[in-house]
Protein backbone atom coordinates (compact mmCIF):
# COMPACT_ATOMS: atom_id res chain seq x y z
CA UNK A 1 0.00 0.00 0.00
CA UNK A 2 2.75 2.48 0.85
CA UNK A 3 4.22 2.08 -2.65
CA UNK A 4 0.83 2.39 -4.35
CA UNK A 5 0.85 -1.19 -5.61
CA UNK A 6 -2.48 -3.07 -5.49
CA UNK A 7 -2.94 -5.87 -2.95
CA UNK A 8 -2.51 -9.30 -4.58
CA UNK A 9 -4.16 -12.27 -2.87
CA UNK A 10 -4.56 -14.66 -5.82
CA UNK A 11 -5.39 -18.21 -4.67
CA UNK A 12 -4.92 -17.37 -0.99
CA UNK A 13 -7.11 -18.38 1.95
CA UNK A 14 -8.07 -15.08 3.58
CA UNK A 15 -10.52 -16.52 6.13
CA UNK A 16 -8.10 -15.97 9.06
CA UNK A 17 -8.40 -12.20 8.43
CA UNK A 18 -12.06 -12.39 9.56
CA UNK A 19 -13.03 -8.72 10.04
CA UNK A 20 -9.59 -7.09 9.72
CA UNK A 21 -10.29 -5.79 6.21
CA UNK A 22 -13.50 -3.99 7.22
CA UNK A 23 -13.48 -0.46 5.79
CA UNK A 24 -10.03 -0.85 4.18
CA UNK A 25 -9.04 1.01 1.02
CA UNK A 26 -8.09 -1.73 -1.42
CA UNK A 27 -8.63 -0.33 -4.94
CA UNK A 28 -7.53 -2.68 -7.74
CA UNK A 29 -7.18 -5.52 -5.22
CA UNK A 30 -6.57 -8.86 -6.94
CA UNK A 31 -7.99 -12.00 -5.32
CA UNK A 32 -8.50 -14.37 -8.24
CA UNK A 33 -9.50 -17.81 -6.94
CA UNK A 34 -9.09 -16.70 -3.32
CA UNK A 35 -11.08 -18.22 -0.46
CA UNK A 36 -12.84 -15.37 1.33
CA UNK A 37 -15.75 -17.26 2.89
CA UNK A 38 -17.47 -15.25 5.64
CA UNK A 39 -15.08 -12.26 5.57
CA UNK A 40 -16.31 -8.86 6.71
CA UNK A 41 -15.43 -6.35 3.99
CA UNK A 42 -18.23 -3.96 4.89
CA UNK A 43 -17.52 -0.39 3.85
CA UNK A 44 -14.34 -1.40 2.00
CA UNK A 45 -13.14 0.59 -1.03
CA UNK A 46 -12.77 -2.14 -3.67
CA UNK A 47 -13.00 -0.16 -6.91
CA UNK A 48 -11.67 -2.19 -9.85
CA UNK A 49 -11.06 -5.28 -7.68
CA UNK A 50 -10.64 -8.64 -9.39
CA UNK A 51 -12.50 -11.49 -7.67
CA UNK A 52 -12.59 -13.86 -10.67
CA UNK A 53 -13.37 -17.39 -9.48
CA UNK A 54 -13.13 -16.37 -5.81
CA UNK A 55 -15.18 -18.09 -3.09
CA UNK A 56 -17.13 -15.23 -1.49
CA UNK A 57 -19.88 -17.29 0.16
CA UNK A 58 -21.42 -15.42 3.07
CA UNK A 59 -19.06 -12.46 2.67
CA UNK A 60 -20.24 -9.14 4.13
CA UNK A 61 -19.84 -6.42 1.51
CA UNK A 62 -22.46 -4.11 2.98
CA UNK A 63 -21.82 -0.55 1.84
CA UNK A 64 -18.66 -1.56 -0.05
CA UNK A 65 -17.64 0.32 -3.20
CA UNK A 66 -17.33 -2.33 -5.90
CA UNK A 67 -17.50 -0.06 -8.95
CA UNK A 68 -15.73 -1.71 -11.87
CA UNK A 69 -15.15 -4.99 -9.97
CA UNK A 70 -14.70 -8.27 -11.83
CA UNK A 71 -16.81 -11.05 -10.29
CA UNK A 72 -16.67 -13.54 -13.16
CA UNK A 73 -17.37 -17.10 -11.90
CA UNK A 74 -17.22 -15.87 -8.26
CA UNK A 75 -19.40 -17.68 -5.72
CA UNK A 76 -21.42 -15.01 -3.88
CA UNK A 77 -23.99 -17.40 -2.40
CA UNK A 78 -25.58 -15.82 0.71
CA UNK A 79 -23.35 -12.73 0.40
CA UNK A 80 -24.49 -9.43 1.93
CA UNK A 81 -24.32 -6.70 -0.70
CA UNK A 82 -26.81 -4.39 0.99
CA UNK A 83 -26.17 -0.75 0.11
CA UNK A 84 -23.09 -1.73 -1.93
CA UNK A 85 -22.15 0.34 -4.98
CA UNK A 86 -21.95 -1.87 -8.08
CA UNK A 87 -22.07 0.71 -10.85
CA UNK A 88 -19.54 1.53 -13.52
CA UNK A 89 -16.17 2.95 -12.45
CA UNK A 90 -15.36 6.23 -14.25
CA UNK A 91 -11.91 6.07 -15.86
CA UNK A 92 -11.84 9.39 -17.65
CA UNK A 93 -13.81 11.48 -20.11
CA UNK A 94 -16.21 9.13 -21.86
CA UNK A 95 -14.64 5.99 -20.39
CA UNK A 96 -15.78 3.66 -17.63
CA UNK A 97 -15.35 0.08 -16.44
CA UNK A 98 -18.58 -1.81 -15.67
CA UNK A 99 -18.97 -4.48 -13.01
CA UNK A 100 -18.53 -7.85 -14.73
CA UNK A 101 -20.29 -10.81 -13.16
CA UNK A 102 -20.69 -13.40 -15.93
CA UNK A 103 -21.09 -16.88 -14.49
CA UNK A 104 -21.19 -15.62 -10.89
CA UNK A 105 -23.30 -17.57 -8.39
CA UNK A 106 -25.72 -15.16 -6.74
CA UNK A 107 -28.12 -17.53 -4.96
CA UNK A 108 -29.63 -15.94 -1.82
CA UNK A 109 -27.41 -12.85 -2.28
CA UNK A 110 -28.93 -9.75 -0.63
CA UNK A 111 -28.82 -6.68 -2.89
CA UNK A 112 -31.26 -4.61 -0.78
CA UNK A 113 -30.54 -0.90 -1.28
CA UNK A 114 -27.54 -1.62 -3.54
CA UNK A 115 -26.68 0.82 -6.32
CA UNK A 116 -26.84 -1.23 -9.52
CA UNK A 117 -26.95 1.77 -11.85
CA UNK A 118 -24.71 1.91 -14.86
Amino acid sequence: GATGDPAIFDGMDLRPLSDRLRGFRLPAMRAKGACMVGLDLSGAQLQGANFEGADLRGVNLRGADLRGARLTRANLTKANLREAVLGALPLGPGRSAPVICGGARLRYTDFSGADLSG
